[in-house]
Parts: C-alpha cells; sequence; structure tokens
C-alpha cells in the first residue's frame, strides 16, 4: 500500500495537476515534467509560440503543395457532403491552395491580434493578464483552431468584387 503512495505516484499526481494548471489556468507550462530543465515562464511562453508559427507554415506550406492537393482530392469521392456544406466545392479544392493558405494566415493573424489586445501594456509577469499570455493554453489553441477553421467561412473574393 505504501508504494502506491510513494514518490512516483505523488510525483505523477503533481505533474498532472501542473500540466492541467498550464493549459486551463495561468501556470507556465513546463513540459516532460521533472525530465526537462526548468525554465522561465517567458522562456517556454516564447518556445510554444514559435512552435505554434513553425507549425503554421509548415500546414501551409502542404496546402500549397501539388502532391498533397492531388493526395487529398483523391481521399475524398465524387460526392462529398461536408465540403459542399462547407462551400469548399465537390471535392474540397477551396480548401486547398493559395486561397487557403491566405484564410489560415488570416485566422492566425487575427489569433495574434486579439492576443495582442488582450495582452497590451502588460508590465510584469505578476499581472494577471501575464497569465493569459504564459498560460491558459487549451483556451488560446480553442481560439487558434476557432479563428483558422472560421477563416474558411469568409466568401471568397470573386463573389463580392465585380469581375
Amino acid at each position: 500500500m505504501s508504494r502506491m503512495y510513494g514518490t512516483d505516484y505523488v510525483e505523477g499526481r503533481n505533474c498532472c495537476r501542473t500540466q492541467c494548471g498550464c493549459l486551463c489556468g495561468t501556470a507556465s507550462c513546463r513540459f516532460c515534467c521533472r525530465f526537462c530543465p526548468s525554465v522561465f515562464e517567458s522562456t517556454s511562453t516564447r518556445l510554444v509560440y514559435i512552435f505554434i508559427i513553425v507549425l503554421s507554415v509548415a500546414v501551409m506550406s502542404l496546402m500549397m503543395s501539388h502532391h498533397m492537393q492531388t493526395a487529398i482530392m483523391e481521399m475524398f469521392p465524387d460526392d462529398n457532403i461536408v465540403c459542399q456544406w462547407l462551400g469548399a466545392g465537390d471535392r474540397c479544392e477551396a480548401a486547398l491552395g493559395y486561397m487557403a493558405v491566405y484564410r489560415l494566415g488570416f485566422g492566425i493573424a487575427a489569433f495574434h491580434f486579439i492576443m495582442m489586445l488582450i495582452t497590451c501594456g502588460v508590465s510584469s509577469s505578476r499581472d494577471c493578464r501575464a497569465g493569459m499570455h504564459n498560460g491558459m493554453w487549451f483556451y488560446k489553441c480553442l481560439l487558434l483552431l476557432t479563428s483558422c477553421i472560421g477563416a474558411f467561412f469568409i466568401p471568397d473574393p470573386k463573389d463580392w468584387f465585380i469581375s
């Protein structure tokens, strides 16, 4: 019975509590718990933002790749109800190519603009809005996904301008 409540169990429980505090609270992230050295809040926040930017650039590069476009279009049969409901065409061709990259870039820019408005004027890490900047990654990822997906619901420019 004492093994169940040993140090490994307590450290594992504290690790999960710490990661939940990072995702949903204002605590900064410490990845891999005790296996990685401790870092400052601002350093871990910068690393996560860099990861978001690198991942976004990789996804946008894949969207522009002709090989990836044909592979994705082959995955969807002739009649795809989800793509038609989203307004992406019969074979989701509007979800690929340069317009998709523009839309994804707009969603990412909108996310960073909202974060800039929320954290504008934060002078120290002890400010309550600094906790929003350094933590709450679950909500920030949800906001990022919502802004990127929402950008695909913006009507095509050819529908708004005279051709």
